[in-house]
């Protein structure tokens, strides 16, 4: 019997949050019966433990709705759907209509994807602001790319392997496109800025300015030493496709029972007609005459 106990250590709430600074234990307990006396061991492992293009502007006379993406990539910068508690990513928010001067992250909040029990949201940034900054880093402008990205620690919520991501972004039109966001990091009382801003402020301009849109991401997130073919959560409802084997045969559970069933009956008349012919072959040889020679 094994099981893997997370120990909270990172301070973030609410506990159901699982970064790289948690501590995992995997337990695993051997029960053996001698002589009607239960005696058993208990083996804890300690599995992880902490350790210049030019800006382009969005016109006023732009058509709504202005569409873009909620990407996370790796550090080669290759999107990927699947990581490990503690792996460094980059969340990206690109679009074809607009450039990092002209869009803002106003709110960002993650929540697990199937699983058991209630899931409490989990507030990434607010009102501009990543709340925790080593977790998630502030928002960036990436003009190499055309792009805002964000660092990001791979992160899991209790009763799942899959986290979504869902963020509100909004676009501005004009010259001047989206001010930035003053923020505090409450850890070390230090002011750094984000490119995100308050929502409030931002939908206090005219409409025909601003417009906003709400995008997400799926990630799949394991712990170290967990293998995704072993995962046993019920109810996990993300799908990560692999691609099959030419030679795969796809099977319905019925007819692959029938076909378990006639293989096993088969099976079973053979050995019958052995044991037939075995039988047949030794009453056989008792009742041949004997042919040897007697010398008196």
């Amino acid at each position: 019997m094994e099981a893997l106990v997370v120990v909270s250590l990172d301070g973030v709430l609410p506990h159901q949050v699982t970064t790289e600074w948690d501590r995992f234990y995997r337990v695993s307990c051997d029960v053996s019966m001698d002589k009607m006396t239960k005696e058993g061991s208990v083996v804890v492992t300690t599995i992880y433990e902490a350790n210049n293009q030019k800006t382009q502007v969005l016109d006023t006379a732009t058509p709504p709705p202005v569409t873009a993406t909620l990407t996370f990539f790796n550090q080669l910068d290759e999107p990927l759907e699947k990581a490990s508690i503690g792996d460094p990513l980059l969340m990206v928010i690109s679009s074809d209509q607009a450039g990092p001067h002209n869009m803002m992250v106003t709110e960002c909040t993650a929540t697990r994807i199937g699983g058991r029990g209630e899931s409490v949201p989990f507030t990434l940034i607010e009102n501009g602001c990543p709340r925790y900054p080593a977790l998630v880093g502030p928002v960036e402008q990436d003009f190499d790319k055309n792009r805002l990205k964000s660092e990001v620690r791979a992160f899991r919520l209790d009763g799942s392997y899959d986290v979504q991501v869902m963020c509100t972004v909004m676009f501005c039109a004009g010259p001047n496109g989206c001010p930035v966001s003053n923020c505090l990091d409450s850890g070390t009382n230090e002011l750094f800025t984000s490119h995100g801003r308050k929502k409030r402020s931002a939908l206090a301009e005219t409409s025909e300015e601003h417009t906003a849109e709400t995008l997400s991401a799926i990630i799949r997130v394991l712990a170290k030493g967990e293998e995704e073919d072993n995962m046993g959560i019920n109810g996990n409802a993300s799908d990560i496709h692999r691609p099959w084997p030419a030679d795969t045969v796809c099977v319905s559970e019925t007819g692959f029972v029938c076909a378990v069933v006639s293989a096993s009956v088969v099976c079973l008349l053979l050995s019958a007609l052995i044991v037939v012919y075995g039988c047949h072959a030794l009453h056989r040889d008792e009742k041949l005459p004997s042919t040897r020679n007697d010398v008196y």
